[in-house]
């Protein structure tokens, strides 16, 4: 589970802004906490994010997916000269020629507390840091690495091979380093990046369909249990017409039979007679055609959901509730703060306040994006909030002192609509 991270000039971020998981003393909810024992650490297993259009949301989860595809392809992809694809906090002159800081701190294991991190600017990796435990196992300034003791002779040979805009993880991943391997593994299969819904599929679902007779009835469950018609769910194999087959060039003809799509998911639903009682059931292979967008969607997230509860996944999703109904998002959310869920974390974004409420969230799962005065963002969790110098209790209204600007975070539009009148309706305005 992911304890914390940290973002400097990334995006609309421009001063250190950390983002944390860590519970803190209060008493609701406490079945929304994974305790760990080893380090007496409380870890949130979700958290949500609400702020105005342009508040920098999103840019924190932009943030975590260029951490995690930096440490995957820095090695494998980057040649020596490559440019080194970030985007610093713009609206300062300053800040363009800063380097952008990521680090992200995460339980390896239930007994090893991983901190990682690193600096870039556009043409190199300027310093990169692991730490377990709180004990450093190596630090890189430049092309100047220290190692632990018993490391030294491991690595010493290996940071030869390193070029200026790779990361030294990554090379130890790519060079069969054990330690270094497992790190890169859980940065690369541990975080799962949704930047929206819209194009979601389910590919994962169907994977795990094929992978798990367990996994495959824990995922039919979930979405009989989301009220959408559907009574089951398979896999079926995407039949290719072999006449049409016979007439594709050899290499087309090898693409095809490659591809992805080799199969697709079914559905079952009820069929009804006259008198609108059941009269048996129908199978709908393909979703595409048949089922809604939203429920497309969900379908597509409902592997993804059930691997990350069983197998110890962050989902980070940008927009939650674009595409469902607030109830089939609180669904989703109730299954990550469920005590039955040990090792699965949810973090996201959302403008929908029906579930901006003390039933579902502890104060301080709930957090607020803003930009400050030089239009930088900035981010809080509702429980460092005050107002009239009184922290924010528990039993308030949240979604409705949201709204009224309490706790910041909104658009402020001038409601004066002097310039719209002018400008659309002139004298017809009334």
């Amino acid at each position: 589970m992911i304890i914390e991270f940290k973002v400097t000039n990334f995006k609309s971020i421009k001063e250190e802004q950390v983002f944390s998981f860590v519970s803190t003393a209060i008493k609701e909810f406490p079945h929304n906490i994974k305790k760990n024992e080893t380090f007496e650490l409380g870890v949130l297993k979700s958290a949500t994010m609400y702020g105005a259009n342009a508040s920098g949301k999103s840019n924190l989860i932009k943030a975590v997916n260029f951490f995690q595809k930096f440490v995957v392809m820095s090695f494998k992809n980057s040649q020596k000269g490559d440019k080194i694809d970030r985007i610093p906090f713009m609206l300062d002159e300053k800040s363009r020629d800063c380097p952008t800081k990521l680090e992200m701190s995460f339980f390896l294991t239930e007994n090893q507390l991983v901190t990682y991190g690193f600096s870039v600017n556009d043409n190199e990796v300027l310093k990169e840091h692991l730490e377990i435990n709180e004990e450093e196992y190596f630090s890189r300034d430049r092309d100047t690495f220290d190692f632990k003791k018993e490391f030294v002779e491991h690595w010493q040979i290996r940071k030869e091979l390193i070029n200026p805009n790779s990361l030294f993880l990554s090379l130890l991943a790519s060079t069969n380093d054990d330690l270094g391997f497992k790190i890169y593994d859980w940065i690369q299969n541990n975080i799962v990046v949704f930047s929206g819904l819209r194009s979601l599929r389910e590919k994962k679902t169907i994977e795990l369909f094929r992978d798990s007779d367990e996994l495959a009835k824990e995922i039919t469950e979930m979405v009989k249990i989301a009220d959408l018609g559907i009574e089951e769910l398979s896999v079926v194999e995407n039949k290719i017409d072999s006449d049409a087959l016979e007439e594709l060039p050899e290499e087309i003809k090898k693409l095809v039979l490659k591809r992805e799509d080799k199969y697709k998911l079914a559905t079952n639903h009820f069929i009804f007679d006259e008198k609108g009682e059941i009269s048996g059931e129908i199978q709908v292979n393909g979703v595409s055609q048949f089922e809604s967008d939203g429920t497309q969607q969900f379908l597509g997230l409902s592997g993804h959901i059930v691997n990350a509860i069983k197998n110890g996944k962050t989902l980070f999703i940008d927009e939650l509730g674009a595409q469902f109904h607030p109830i089939m998002s609180r669904y989703i959310i109730n299954m990550f703060n469920s005590s039955s869920n040990l090792k699965g974390q949810l973090f996201f974004t959302t403008h929908d306040v029906t579930n901006l409420s003390n039933e579902i969230f502890r104060r301080d799962q709930i957090w607020f994006a803003e930009k400050n005065q030089q239009m930088a963002s900035e981010f809080k969790s509702l429980v460092e909030y005050k107002f009239n110098n009184s922290r924010v209790r528990n039993d308030e209204r949240f979604a409705k002192n949201y709204m009224q600007g309490k706790y910041g975070a909104i658009p402020f539009i001038d409601y004066s609509f002097e310039y719209i009148k002018d400008k659309w309706w002139g004298d017809n305005y009334e």
